[in-house]
């Protein structure tokens, strides 16, 4: 597809970009929680996530395919899904909420936050009944496996939610370790996760 052309929404990403480079304010939104996070600090849970995903993400200040890693530049034709900052397409400008917008004044970080509170709003509600079995810290590295396998993906670790729900931790780290993901995807992550969720502390 070509950048910008393909689709209506695509056309808006070099403006997003500009924009939140410019610093435009962005709107409000109330924090929408479910039942179990509504016990739990999820300003820390946020903050948490997106220190962790700023190390493991690492920063481009430029747009990117996500396929190959390559620059683009406007026109340029696209395999994958334009990528900007730590790995998220542009969203930047979907309202946020106010407390947000403070604790994070580099963009970049925002949009990291901002992706990290989408998760809590809606794909943490598949996670239901694991939810109340985490603390912040094991919650943290939920939303940053979710951001970098998506719901569905989690989802697929069937054996280890079920030690979530059992509140085996040891068995948790176990069944992360025994994947895809940590043996060809990105094995040093997911050491580094799984030992955050093993101890329950970051």
């Amino acid at each position: 597809m070509k950048l910008g052309l393909h689709r209506q929404k695509n056309a808006l990403l070099w403006s997003k970009l500009v924009d939140a480079l410019s610093g435009k304010p962005l709107l409000t939104s109330e924090t929408r929680l479910i039942e179990p996070l509504k016990s739990m600090n999820w300003k820390t849970i946020i903050k948490e996530a997106t220190r962790i995903l700023k190390r493991e993400e690492g920063w481009r200040g430029y747009i990117y395919d996500d396929i190959d890693g390559q620059r683009l530049e406007r026109g340029q034709l696209v395999r994958g899904t334009p990528t900007v900052g730590y790995g998220f397409t542009l969203l930047l400008n979907d309202p946020v909420p106010k407390e947000l917008y403070e604790m994070f004044p580099r963009w970049g970080d925002l949009g990291l936050a901002l992706h990290a509170k989408k998760i809590i709003d809606y794909d943490l509600q598949r996670f239901v009944v694991h939810l109340p079995h985490l603390n912040e810290a094991r919650m943290a590295v939920l939303i940053c496996m979710i951001y970098q396998l998506g719901a569905s993906g989690v989802l697929g670790f069937t054996d280890m939610l079920k030690a979530v729900i059992n509140e085996d931790w040891d068995k948790v780290a176990d069944e992360m370790l025994d994947s895809k993901w940590a043996r060809e995807d990105s094995p040093a992550r997911a050491e580094r996760m799984m030992e955050i969720m093993r101890k329950g502390k970051l």
